[in-house]
């Protein structure tokens, strides 16, 4: 084949080329997952220790009380069942000696915030419990989706109120305690 008809030939190959449509995909697909899993239902307690003071007797009735600082409370399960959180105090003690039962109550709850990460935040009760009584008081409800992520749960100006009753004995090798436990349970 002589030159000029090969050139010839590869210039109308090449215009052949060009001119028919090409067959290719226009749209493409990924799938994509993500495994979500949950993570825990939990709180940290307050001040870990709180001294309430001391007193003199001296033939009155006497109310101390104390600052608890802040309770940080999370909700990581994904879940959406909503929690509560609940308190409850033992008698003081001292030696052989008690306090009587319902000496010890919370004011209340002034505020609870989300840290940025959380949904509705809780519902917070409102005025004084009893908790030393021996029944645990709820403090803190998240109804059924509500209460997911973090908050910090802050206690008003001297949260806890101690009364101390004129016939007290005196506490001679310790001081009088009370172990304050607060507990987080899943559901409404």
């Amino acid at each position: 084949m002589n030159k000029k008809w090969k050139v010839v030939l590869l210039t109308g190959l090449s215009s052949l080329c060009l001119g028919l449509p090409v067959s290719a995909a226009t749209t493409g697909t990924t799938n994509a997952t993500v495994t979500v899993l949950g993570g825990s239902l939990g709180l940290t307690s307050p001040n870990p220790t709180v001294n309430i003071g001391s007193i003199a007797l001296d033939g009155t009735t006497k109310n101390l009380t104390a600052n608890l600082g802040t309770m940080a409370v999370q909700d990581l399960t994904g879940s959406g069942s909503g929690w509560n959180v609940t308190v409850s105090a033992t008698q003081f003690t001292a030696d052989t000696h008690t306090i009587p039962k319902n000496s010890l109550s919370l004011k209340g709850i002034d505020s609870v915030t989300s840290d940025g990460t959380a949904s509705t935040a809780p519902s917070a009760v409102s005025g004084a419990l009893t908790i030393d009584s021996g029944t645990a008081q709820k403090i803190l409800t998240a109804t059924q989706g509500t209460g997911m992520g973090k908050y910090n749960v802050n206690f008003v100006k001297d949260a806890l109120q101690l009364t101390v009753p004129a016939d007290t004995y005196a506490s001679t090798n310790s001081p009088y305690s009370s172990t304050i436990t607060y507990t987080i349970v899943t559901g409404p």
